[in-house]
Parts: structure tokens; C-alpha cells; sequence
């Protein structure tokens, strides 16, 4: 789903998340930790003398539960059920924040998310993240 407007991506978000049953963990406290990490990266990238509209992922998972965000344009959401160990074990000991290919091709193959739940351009995608 390609979303045009913050409601938008709000609204999918809170649909999807109802449809795998994650109660726990909302949309606002998703906003609220991709705000964090997009603002940690950023710092990291310009701290080094990178660029910091370098694409990066992040994910949370609750109750089984695992939420992927792309921070790239576009910026892509990834909802699905998983084994929080094992899904925890393999992204945290294969893959650097900023291995976006490579994580994408595993959510694809090992996780069956070849596309997004929703996508939405990265500067509305940052919007949704400072809204509340």
C-alpha cells in the first residue's frame, strides 16, 4: 500500500497490526522508536562524515510480532508473525543497520514480505514519525 498522506500510513499500520494481533505494541510506540533510531543514525552518520539520507532498517518485535521499517524513499514498513529468538538471532549477528539489500532479500526469501505493507515517500514517511 502506498500511502500520500500521514492518516494514511497511521491507518494501515493500525490495520495490519490488528490483523496479526499485536496489542502490546501500537503505532505511537512505533513513532516514537523510529524517531529515536532515525535521530541516532543521523547523528552516527554525520559524526563520521557520512551521508545521513543513507538508507538504514530498524525492527521491533512484541508478542511474536516483528515490525521492520526501511528508512529509505521510499520508506517501507514490513509486518509479519515470527520465532522473536530466532528472527532477533539472525538480523542482530548477520546484518549492520545499513545492509538494507541484504535484509530486504531475507525478509523476501526466509520471511515471505517480497514487498512492503506500506510504503510511503521517505519526507512524509519523517512527518508520520513526528506526529502525534
Amino acid at each position: 500500500m502506498l500511502a500520500e498522506s500521514t492518516n494514511q500510513i497511521s491507518a494501515a499500520l493500525r490495520s495490519i497490526l490488528a490483523q496479526v494481533g499485536d496489542r502490546a505494541y501500537g503505532e505511537r510506540e512505533l513513532r516514537r522508536d523510529a524517531k529515536e533510531c532515525m535521530v541516532d543514525m543521523m547523528r552516527d552518520a554525520l559524526d563520521h562524515g557520512a551521508d545521513p539520507a543513507t538508507p538504514f532498517f530498524t525492527f521491533v518485535v512484541s508478542d511474536s510480532v516483528a515490525i521492520f521499517l526501511i528508512f529509505d524513499d521510499p520508506f517501507e514498513i514490513y509486518v509479519f508473525s515470527c520465532e522473536e529468538r530466532e528472527l532477533i538471532r539472525t538480523f542482530e549477528n548477520q546484518f549492520a543497520m545499513r545492509d538494507v539489500g541484504p535484509c530486504k532479500q531475507l525478509l523476501a526469501t526466509r520471511y515471505g514480505k517480497a514487498a512492503p505493507d506500506v510504503a510511503a515517500a521517505r519526507s512524509l514517511a519523517q512527518l508520520w514519525i513526528e506526529s502525534d
